[in-house]
């Protein structure tokens, strides 16, 4: 069985407050417990406390130096790591768009022209879905040059690019490459061509320039630098400052042509300068980068901010430790210097088992959630499963399209199943995606006794966050409870607006209600009280069924 819910680990929101607090206590006890038959003097108590003050100072002070040496050398090994890693994830890419050519070309050299279309069609499809950056595109070429030109813009562009702002090309490429702009974007297109049945077909991909920059990012989202890459004679290819793709680095950076001329396929450039894109000085490293198509540099820069900024993140820590520790020992020496008496030390454990008992009780409720989330989980996947697998049967008997579709659809939704969020919290889109995924598939099994409408009012609405699984189960609340016929359909409509979801379906109830009737609402009703939302609600009203389900930031 896919675990599907491994959801609700309430466990790290409140643990480590819970934990602060019972060594509080435990300190308290320590004093508590233990009375000295003897004391110490007023002036003996400041000595003390001057003698750990000195101490700790002059440690303080050593350890700082240390520290400084040691983060600097740390975090400059961490940015020559990071710039690896990074150059690698630009290298991986740029060689995959290589490949990706050659694919193209076996296909198209090994299939008949007039399955082109939905072959070209099916791989733009799967690269939406696997959320890649290239379109694909073929055509087939005319006598005419001109005429041949405009004909691969059209393709490759998907509209006419007469008013095309600027073109370069790339000659030495074993693979045809220019970039192109017009209408705001520039655009990278590789294409190359082959002759079959005395006509020549053209073939190539395109690639969004921002788009690969921001898919870039995604990637490599983690590391605290950014990267360009461009041609031999500088060509700026990707940048995340748009307006100097396509110009020159030579031009607007300190990069100068004969540092680049004897550097070798495994070396790599490593100087400090200042960037011209965040204005601060950055440890730039440039290595060549070659593929099939592409024959030039990627340049990573580390910004020099970040390494000062962790050393003294890192010294002010160390200071608060000690400063901590200080007070700390100070502390504990007061409470066994100032011994409480026995009424305290009754009302301190008093205190401490009332808030053992709230922790208890809140632990009881965390287990109880789990719980119903692992009923949920058995309740929804293996008969979800049988039901689509006996659907997808039936579809492929009569239209191979609609099943493919099917089972791209299944497999989206067990993939999102499959990996449930750290914090059980989903952005909108991302669930509104996932609803309309599996409502696919309930429409593919009941396409006349289900009617399902969905009405976004509010885009901002979409970045804010949902419980995950929360639109599922109130949309799977109301197919398990309701009549669904050819007769009498379902009406199921999800409305968005800027503070809330709302689920409405036609109340039309089964004469027996399902075993658990009511498990989905009380799973709803008790994520919401976990983030402390209290305005959840569900309710029939005028022949509806509405469930609301608030937004949370």
């Amino acid at each position: 069985m896919i675990p599907l819910f491994n959801l609700f680990i309430f466990y790290p929101y409140r643990t480590e407050p819970y934990t602060c607090h019972k060594m509080h206590i435990f300190a308290k006890s320590i004093a508590l417990n233990y009375r000295f038959h003897f004391t110490l003097s007023r002036s003996s108590v400041y000595t003390i406390a001057v003698v750990l003050a000195a101490i700790v100072v002059m440690a303080l002070a050593i350890l700082s130096r240390l520290i400084t040496a040691e983060a600097f050398r740390s975090n400059e090994e961490f940015a020559r790591k990071a710039f690896l890693t990074k150059y690698e994830l630009v290298e991986r890419e740029f060689k995959a768009i290589h490949t990706y050519h050659h694919l193209l070309q076996e296909m198209v050299k090994s299939s008949a022209s007039d399955t082109y279309e939905m072959q070209f069609s099916v791989l733009n499809r799967l690269n939406d879905a696997q959320n890649l950056v290239q379109y694909n595109w073929y055509f087939h070429g005319q006598s005419d040059r001109e005429a041949n030109n405009q004909k691969l813009l059209k393709a490759a562009l998907k509209k006419n690019a007469s008013g095309h702002e600027w073109r370069k090309d790339f000659p030495d490429d074993s693979i045809r490459n220019f970039l192109i702009s017009g209408g705001g974007e520039i655009n990278w297109i590789s294409y190359d061509s082959v002759s079959l049945s005395g006509r020549e077909t053209y073939f190539g991909s395109t690639i969004n320039l921002d788009q690969l920059h921001e898919h870039f990012i995604k990637v490599g989202q983690n590391q605290n630098n950014y990267a360009f890459v461009f041609t031999k004679d500088g060509t700026c290819i990707t940048h995340p400052e748009q307006k100097f793709i396509g110009k020159n680095i030579f031009d607007f950076t300190d990069i100068r042509l004969e540092d680049l001329r004897d550097l070798d396929s495994n070396a790599n450039n490593e100087t400090t300068a200042l960037s011209e894109y965040l204005g601060i000085d950055v440890t730039r490293f440039i290595k060549p980068l070659k593929t099939g198509n592409f024959d030039g540099f990627v340049a990573i820069n580390y910004a020099n901010l970040l390494i000062d900024e962790n050393v003294r993140q890192t010294k002010f820590y160390t200071a608060v430790i000690f400063l901590s520790t200080f007070v700390l020992i100070l502390l504990i020496f007061v409470l066994f210097y100032n011994a409480t008496n026995i009424a305290y030390r009754a009302k301190e454990k008093s205190e401490l088992e009332k808030r053992q008992l709230l922790v208890d009780n809140e632990m009881m409720h965390k287990e109880q959630a789990l719980s119903q989330l692992r009923q949920l989980k058995n309740q929804m996947n293996p008969h979800f499963l049988f039901n689509s697998l006996n659907s997808l049967y039936m579809l492929i008997g009569f239209d191979k399209n609609k099943a493919q579709e099917f089972t791209m659809n299944l497999s989206k939704i067990y993939r999102y199943l499959m990996v449930p969020p750290e914090h059980n919290l989903v952005k909108l889109k991302e669930e509104l995606a996932f609803v309309e995924q599996y409502m696919v598939l309930q429409q593919a099994r009941f396409s006349e006794e289900i009617d399902f409408k969905l009405n976004v009012t509010s885009d901002k609405a979409l970045t804010k966050k949902i419980p995950y699984l929360a639109l599922q189960t109130a949309v799977e609340n109301a197919i398990k409870h309701n009549i669904a016929t050819a007769e009498q359909p379902l009406e199921i409509s999800i409305t968005v607006d800027d503070y809330s979801v709302t689920i409405n379906n036609t109340l039309q109830l089964k004469d027996e209600m399902p075993q658990g009737e009511c498990f989905g609402l009380q799973y709803l009703q008790q994520a919401y009280r976990f983030f402390g939302k209290y305005h959840f609600s569900a309710a029939a009203k005028d022949g509806y069924f509405v469930c609301k389900l608030p937004l949370l930031h």
